[in-house]
């Protein structure tokens, strides 16, 4: 196979072409290596496998996985290496530079060109039935039904979601076109190298491509290798338990001998050894970047020193372009850093780019506009934006916020990032904003669990900031109400406890007690008379009954039939001088009903029920009138306790 490369730089090739960094001695890693070979080795017998490897930023993951790729080519493998970094950025560009390479798409053509070569190759590999979802990946015209979709997908910025149906789930559809792939070659079922690099900081969508074909290894000629830092999610973990190999810092005797090799010099002089040690931790990036000091015939610093010195070498203008990069994070493209930078002219900003790119403080990929930037390793990134000034970094995650928040032509609202930068600017009333634009974008599209995601972001944003407790309440309350009316009443139950404010309305602290009836009777037997104590009887009457006749189940439900009884017949008597309770009164003689069927008084139940029944049928209130024929013919309690909420609180549930 011809060597190539795709819009990021990953190749699937014969033989690594690897950048300078990563082609600096390898010193002090045979343990692992031994274990990548063996690895490699078995996929070579069409045995798949996965492997991860663990450490902090700068241990040398990257050049690890790098020596993966040499080690793939010297076993007749094929390899292709996937940097996840940026991802959150772009959240499908990994995917889709995976399906790129293994479709031979290149990427500098026109869309039609890439069009007539992808289908090309999707024909070629039997995945016609799947051309559409390919074609949507891409961003690409689809070839039937799903073409207005797809047209929408054109613009140069990506929305954060593409939905691929039935078994095209987008983990599943990669996974047939590696098999189909791999089958293709004409060794037939060709193993392959594929890397995850930086798992940790891969969007969704390319986690969960990544982490469900690791556990689909055994059907595919496939060896998985991840790396990622110490801090990663837990499914990650999860799924690569018993396969990771945790990198430590060099040994001082690795970690001289490497530092003498980068600066080309026989040994390091005894007067530096404990300045070098002490400054690079055995980080090989920071040996790396203490020995070209070294090299230069400069004194050795700390990495932060260093680093400080040579951003302080650079021009005005490349100086502010690598702030705002770092501010905006991998995957940045040259809109974003032109506005963060502060509008400055775009011949200006490349030029700036090109020479951070050319002194290796940054990698590109792709041409023009479409061309994106990531710093060569995530701790230079995490230590020039530690050394912004407070204020200063405020201002610029401010600019990148509204960048992201405003949509443009060609460029559609990117909540996640906007609210990221919003957040880190100390600026959460300018999140709350763009949940709403997007929360009514998720309405509009029914997506029910974009919506359920930005509802919770949004409560907890507005936590902890007093002036925004009515906002906390308010989408905590919505939240909740999206759950009840799911039936998930566990997690309705969580929401109103732990995302409302202590002061949230009175309805709130109502469904939080009667959503407990599902999931902790006992928990809401005592929670629902104090928020019955707090409604005076003259006050929203209706909704006081539908927590008397709440507390009464959850009695009988905590096996306290007779306070149950107790207490039903005590507001039944309440109820018998009063006008105008006919509702009221239906729902508490449904409950003691309820309650007399289930202590198994089936006759004395009987009664209750009918009169229940003939109530709310006179009111044509068919729901009430299913649950009790739910009840006579004996459903269980729990199914019960489900079909009352669903009676009681459908009324209460704001409007989503």
């Amino acid at each position: 196979m011809m060597k190539r490369e795709n819009s990021h730089g990953f190749r699937l090739s014969d033989a690594a072409e690897t950048p300078a960094l990563h082609a600096l001695s390898l010193v002090g890693r045979n343990a692992e290596l031994a274990i990548i070979s063996e690895r490699l080795d078995a996929l070579s017998k069409q045995k798949g496998s996965k492997l991860a490897l663990e450490g902090e930023s700068g241990v040398g993951k990257s050049r690890l996985a790098w020596e993966a790729v040499n080690l793939a080519y010297q076993h007749g493998l094929d390899s292709l290496l996937i940097d996840c970094r940026g991802s959150l950025n772009r959240p499908f560009d990994p995917i889709t530079d995976l399906v790129r390479a293994l479709l031979e798409v290149e990427p500098g053509q026109s869309s039609e060109a890439q069009r007539k070569q992808a289908l090309q190759a999707i024909n070629k590999l039997g995945l016609a039935d799947r051309s559409d979802e390919f074609m949507k990946l891409f961003g690409l015209p689809s070839t039937g039904a799903l073409e207005a979709a797809t047209q929408q997908m054109q613009a140069a910025e990506p929305t954060s979601t593409i939905i691929l149906s039935g078994d095209a789930a987008l983990p599943g559809l990669i996974a047939r076109l590696l098999k189909n792939w791999s089958s293709s070659q004409r060794s037939g079922e060709r193993p392959l190298l594929l890397i995850f690099e930086d798992l940790d900081e891969a969007s969704e969508p390319a986690r969960s491509v990544c982490l469900s074909l690791a556990q689909r290894t055994n059907e595919l000629p496939l060896c998985i290798l991840a790396t990622y830092t110490l801090g990663a999610a837990s499914d990650i973990h999860t799924v690569f338990e018993g396969s990771v190999v945790k990198l430590n810092r060099l040994q001082p005797a690795d970690a001289l001998s490497l530092g003498a090799s980068m600066a080309s010099v026989p040994r390091i002089p005894e007067d530096l050894v404990q300045p070098f040690m002490e400054y690079t931790g055995g980080l090989p990036l920071s040996i790396w970047l203490a020995a070209r000091r070294l090299a230069g015939g400069q004194t050795i610093e700390p990495v932060s020193s260093i680093l400080a010195a040579q951003v302080d070498s650079l021009t005005e203008g490349q100086r502010e372009t690598l702030l705002a990069a770092a501010i905006l994070g991998d995957g940045m493209r040259i809109g974003a850093l032109r506005t963060v930078r502060g509008n400055v002219h775009e011949e200006e900003l490349f030029e700036d780019l090109s020479a951070l790119v050319k002194e290796s403080w940054l990698d590109a990929s792709g041409v023009g506009r479409l061309r994106v930037y990531r710093f060569t390793n995530r701790l230079v990134r995490e230590m020039i934006t530690k050394s912004i000034p407070h204020d200063l970094k405020e201002k610029l995650h401010q600019r990148a916020g509204d960048y992201f928040a405003v949509p443009a032509t060609g460029r559609r609202l990117r909540a996640e990032a906007a609210i990221h930068h919003y957040m880190k600017a100390s600026a959460p009333d300018r999140a709350l904003s763009v949940i709403d634009m997007a929360l009514a974008e998720a309405r509009r599209s029914l997506d029910r669990d974009r919506t359920l995601k930005l509802y919770r972001r949004g409560a907890e944003i507005a936590r902890g900031v007093p002036e925004l407790s009515t906002r906390q309440a308010e989408l905590a309350e919505k939240l909740g109400d999206m759950y009840v009316a799911a039936g998930d009443y566990a997690a309705a139950a969580q929401v109103y406890r732990e995302l409302s404010p202590p002061d949230s309305p009175f309805i709130i602290h109502s469904k939080l007690a009667l959503s407990l009836i599902a999931v902790e009777p006992f928990m809401a037997v005592r929670t629902l008379p104090d928020v019955i104590n707090t409604l005076p009887i003259s006050e929203n009457d209706d909704l006081r009954w539908r927590l008397e006749a709440g507390y009464v189940w959850a009695l009988a439900l905590s096996d306290q039939d007779y306070e149950a009884l107790r207490r039903c017949r005590d507001v039944l008597s309440q109820m018998t001088n009063t006008s105008g309770l006919g509702g009221a009164r239906a729902l508490m003689r449904g409950m003691l009903g309820m309650v007399l069927h289930y202590q198994g008084e089936h006759e004395d139940a009987y009664t209750h029920l009918e009169s229940a029944r003939a109530g709310w049928g006179a009111r044509g209130d068919q729901d009430a009138v299913l649950l009790i024929n739910q009840v006579l013919i004996d459903m269980p309690a729990d199914e019960i306790t489900r079909s009352w909420l669903r009676l009681v609180m459908k009324p209460l549930l704001v409007h989503n």
